[in-house]
């Protein structure tokens, strides 16, 4: 346990290391001014620049509003989420930014990257800041239901009753049921079960869960292969049609007997099946 504790601050340490070291790199790439900038895209439309020269245009024009995507990765900090996800995910919009910019009409692309940068984190966030991802129609709802219920608790002072609220959001009163309680009194699995007088982790939540399954029962394994080893031995004493009838019929073992191997009539089947051709 001790050990886990000295490992924890060493890989925040690391980690702390590796982002710092990302941010230094990004002052090698200077801040483009507009008429630069309006010259790499002109590059990357131009028919007879090769692809050398437009895979350089691209980077530099990635490489130059890097820190644009850390400025508006920043703040996002209140939702606690890995900041090396937001800004990877901000470095997709930017270079989606980069695909539909049109340089021709005359604004800045600063401005134009800063939306699709905060659209590509604004998913990730959606998507990723509940321990149970709600699907993005019922956060859509839960806003609604948010905004809906402070706007009529300023207006009458009370909170809306629930056919209230259906009618304020348009959403079904089992919809905004389900809306309300989803993701809530979630609990982590890693979380403690109990911890010591020491004041230590003894077990965690998951390592007190039973298996349920019968896979999960270690006896009803075992009783299950003792159960087909006795069936083995019994079949073992019969004669190969007999043997080859029963393993098709039940599926006892399995194997790849074509039973066109044994042609047995009605008659021997249902002798067989009765148990009185069983010898």
């Amino acid at each position: 346990m001790e050990k886990e504790k000295a490992a924890r601050p060493r890989r925040a340490k690391s980690f702390d290391n590796v982002m710092s070291q990302y941010l230094s790199s990004l002052r090698r790439y200077p801040l483009l001014e507009h008429s630069e900038v309006v010259e790499l895209f002109q590059v990357l439309e131009d028919d007879v620049a090769g692809a050398g020269a437009k895979k350089r245009a691209r980077e530099k024009l990635i490489q130059s509003n890097l820190r644009l995507v850390i400025s508006v990765a920043k703040t996002y900090g209140r939702y606690r989420l890995p900041i090396e996800d937001v800004i990877q995910e901000g470095n997709i919009g930017l270079m989606k930014a980069i695909e539909r910019f049109d340089w021709k009409r005359g604004y800045r692309f600063s401005t134009y990257a800063t939306w699709w940068i905060r659209q590509a984190i604004g998913q990730h966030v959606l998507k990723n800041r509940r321990m149970i991802r709600m699907p993005a129609h019922a956060v859509t709802i839960q806003r609604k239901m948010a905004q809906a219920t402070a706007k009529y608790r300023e207006q009458f002072g009370q909170d809306p009753t629930l056919a209230e609220l259906s009618d304020l959001t348009g959403a079904s009163q089992t919809v905004i049921k389900a809306t309300i309680h989803g993701g809530n009194n979630t609990i982590s699995l890693q979380s403690p079960a109990f911890v010591s007088s020491g004041g230590d982790c003894e077990k965690t939540l998951e390592r007190t869960i039973p298996d349920e399954t019968i896979r999960g029962n270690p006896m009803q394994i075992i009783a299950e292969r003792q159960l087909l080893d006795l069936v083995k031995q019994v079949m073992s004493e019969l004669t190969p049609k007999e043997e080859a009838v029963l393993r098709l019929r039940f599926g006892l073992v399995e194997d790849s007997t074509d039973s066109d191997q044994y042609p047995v009539t009605d008659a021997e089947m249902r002798e067989i099946m009765s148990g009185k051709g069983l010898r």
